[in-house]
């Protein structure tokens, strides 16, 4: 499948911005989650690399949507047990169900 200019954009705008993100973790103060959005990170630019060098760009626009949707997620979290001061069963829950029913649907509109 051949690659657009705007495919080819949008990996370099992803990527930049999870290595900008993936190195500025480093720097900032280090939280508890600090271990998971590290392999994060890394797990999103090594699929990023390995479906661009492949040419594979209908999955990895899918993935980087995906680890977009996570991110936000992931970020609302975070800002409800700030706000809390404490992580809930039931946002634990949601979190969880919400993210299996991404992938789900994300695994059969690929196929």
């Amino acid at each position: 499948q051949p690659l657009t200019v705007d495919i080819h954009y949008y990996y370099i705008l992803e990527l930049s911005f999870y290595l900008s993100v993936l190195f500025s973790r480093f720097t900032d103060i280090r939280r508890k989650d600090f271990l998971i959005m590290f392999l994060h990170h890394v797990a999103t630019i090594s699929l990023i690399v390995f479906s661009y060098v492949n040419n594979m760009a209908r999955v990895g626009t899918l993935v980087m949507c995906l680890h977009d949707a996570a991110d936000i997620l992931i970020e609302v979290r975070t800002f409800y047990c700030k706000k809390m001061q404490r992580c809930t069963g039931a946002m634990a829950s949601f979190y969880r169900k919400n993210m299996s029913l991404s992938v789900e649907k994300a695994i059969s509109f690929a196929w």
